[in-house]
């Protein structure tokens, strides 16, 4: 029998050629290569939505000037993205009967530096109140961990400082300053202004 001298007796074990071991050492420079890559906007919705697997069913609190009482309810939010902008939705839930009563829309554009909030009623049909849309520029120094933005509500002057929560009120969800949360949120002005506080 000939023998192939261009492989060396193995004596039982497991023999990889040089070549072999080559190719394998260029595919995990492949792999690490790839890996570093900068994450597509594909890869960053499909990141968004895992982050709203665990966003279900979250607890927020209901303000109502009237009773200048607070009460639980339950809402969902969302991330996801359009053309450039990025969108934090929110639905938020009767307490009282489980249903849908608001679609609230957190818009920011870092080309403008703006943030659109839209404040939609789910509720009335034909007769539901109007859009409530509130428009917040965002300042260099807003991008700051921790730091929350937005406009304090005129209620305050009348029931004093500090007793009502803001108009509106934001926080960049982390150090990307890509997504915004809401945590505070008038959905209803006048004698029977309502609040929604949020994240």
């Amino acid at each position: 029998m000939e023998s192939n001298a261009a492989f060396p007796e193995t004596k039982g074990k497991l023999f990889r050629s040089p070549l072999i071991n080559q190719i394998g050492a260029w595919m995990s420079l492949i792999m690490v290569a790839c890996n570093n890559q900068p994450k597509s906007n594909n890869e960053n919705v499909i990141k968004a939505a895992e982050i709203e697997k665990s966003k279900q069913d979250l607890i927020g609190k209901q303000y109502l000037l009237k009773s200048n009482d607070y009460a639980e309810f339950k809402y969902d939010r969302l991330y996801s993205q359009e053309g450039n902008s990025y969108l934090t939705t929110y639905k938020n839930y009767n307490p009282n009967t489980g249903k849908a009563i608001h679609k609230i829309t957190a818009k920011y554009n870092p080309q403008t530096n703006l943030v659109t909030v839209t404040v939609k009623a789910l509720f009335g049909g034909v007769f539901a109140p109007d859009n409530i849309v509130y428009k917040v520029k965002v300042k260099s120094e807003f991008k700051n961990d921790q730091t929350s933005f937005g406009n304090k509500s005129y209620i305050e002057a009348f029931v004093g400082k500090g007793e009502v929560p803001w108009e509106i009120k934001l926080q960049f969800v982390n150090n990307d300053y890509t997504y915004v949360n809401i945590i505070e949120v008038c959905t209803r002005e006048g004698a029977d202004a309502e609040w929604y506080l949020l994240d």
